[in-house]
């Protein structure tokens, strides 16, 4: 199965150079309705309805703090994609192959719905918490990966990992691609502000580096096949090389 991950450029030299990609955690992502597709019937008293949203905000608390999450799109063609995840054509599209047999985590498709789910006060506690892994894909979906329709833009296939299993750097979490993701292509944004040689140098020979553009015709965002019209970016930093060395002009 393919996968495309979308990356602004500040950080795409130290993921390739590492193998990994950046766990994020529930509570900080972009949804502000990250593990929180269940709402409870409505009731005309204020404490019922405090008590009983309680257990479910318990509930998501406890998630956040056991199980992150990797988000990918299902292409690399997305205008929105390209604007809103790739720092607006500047970062970059890395697609890999999955290979869920061989993966620490368990790969779900979002759904998109128009409303949230109702369930009722006695039903929280049967939110799972334990061996999630061990859940259907259907009940996995329905407690972890459930977004509101607007985002189906986004077409997101994501990654749940336990965090406990992941590398730590500071207070971030990292999936090492190990032998679950592998690495074949990277498109550069058609803006790309992105170190060309440390780009060549950071992946090996068998991966292919392409360039992206506007198409011409549809609302897709194409590769760009003359590789003569390819924009090669500066250097914006005086670590951004891998030489270390830095001048006016850059190091495209």
């Amino acid at each position: 199965m393919r996968l495309c991950y979308y990356t602004p450029s500040k950080h795409l030299i130290s993921t390739l150079q590492n193998k990994h990609l950046k766990v994020s955690r529930f509570n900080k992502c972009n949804d502000i309705f990250e593990l929180g597709n269940f709402r409870i019937p409505y009731d005309t008293d204020l404490t019922k309805r405090q008590e009983a949203r309680r257990p479910i905000r318990d509930w998501s608390n406890r998630m956040d703090a056991q199980y992150g999450l990797i988000c990918f799109s299902d292409n690399h063609y997305s205008p929105l994609m390209w604007a809103h995840y790739a720092d607006r054509n500047r970062g970059a599209c890395l697609v890999f192959d999955y290979h869920p047999e061989k993966s620490r985590g368990k790969l779900v498709r979002v759904e998109y719905k128009a409303s949230r789910e109702e369930i009722l006060p006695d039903e929280t506690v049967g939110l799972p918490e334990t061996n999630i892994f061990g859940l259907s894909d259907a009940e996995l979906q329905r407690c972890f990966a459930t977004k509101q329709s607007q985002w189906s833009y986004e077409k997101e296939h994501r990654l749940i990992v336990n965090l406990e299993e992941m590398k730590t750097e500071r207070d971030n979490h990292f999936f090492d691609w190990g032998n679950s993701l592998k690495l074949k292509e990277v498109y550069v944004g058609s803006n790309p502000n992105i170190c060309t040689k440390a780009l060549e140098t950071s992946v090996d020979g068998r991966v292919i580096l392409k360039q992206k553009r506007a198409g011409f015709g549809e609302y897709q965002v194409v590769t760009q096949q003359d590789k003569k019209l390819w924009k090669a970016a500066k250097c914006s930093s005086k670590s951004c090389c891998l030489s270390k060395k830095s001048n006016d002009e850059g190091c495209a």
